[in-house]
């Protein structure tokens, strides 16, 4: 999904990028990694003493997919500049995440080029037909490097 600077342009999508069901085990393989035990994302008791209606899959990792759609967008030679979401549903084990975007603003200065974007998580919505639940949205840049300004200064 790299592109050069005359990719980039606001309307340009981002992903998706579809991953498999969440599972038990991708759940307590993160709870173990993060450090995050905290008995909402392992115990289904736990989870509906706690009010949930049962198990519920750490925010982080669902933001850490979102992570993964914007750093295979800037390649290898990007960086991420400013990543901010907010989770608006939960996401349970089964569950199938979508991660999309879309750029919305393009800037070039000093070799760079910096990559606005909006983008979101949907999961499957349980019921009949398709549709889906939006879990979590979010904005981001992210920075890459100019590749035509690196070109003329290889001239040089």
């Amino acid at each position: 999904m790299n592109r050069s600077q005359g990719g980039w342009r606001p309307g340009v999508p981002l992903g998706p990028l579809a991953l498999p069901p969440v599972s038990r085990a991708h759940i307590a393989a993160y709870a173990k990694a993060a450090g995050d035990r905290n008995p909402i994302h392992l115990d289904e008791e736990a989870a509906r003493a706690a009010g949930l209606d049962g198990v519920v899959v750490h925010g982080m990792w669902t933001m850490a997919q979102l992570g993964r759609l914007l750093m295979e967008a800037a390649g290898p030679h990007g960086r991420l500049r400013q990543f901010a979401v907010r989770f608006v549903d939960v996401v349970r084990p089964g569950d199938t995440l979508v991660c999309t975007g879309v750029v919305t603003d393009v800037q070039t200065s000093s070799g760079e080029v910096c990559v606005a974007c909006d983008l979101w998580a949907d999961v499957a919505a349980l019921g009949s037909g398709p549709r889906t639940r939006r879990v979590v949205q979010g904005q981001a840049e992210f920075v890459v490097p100019d590749l035509q300004v690196r070109v003329i200064s290889g001239m040089n």
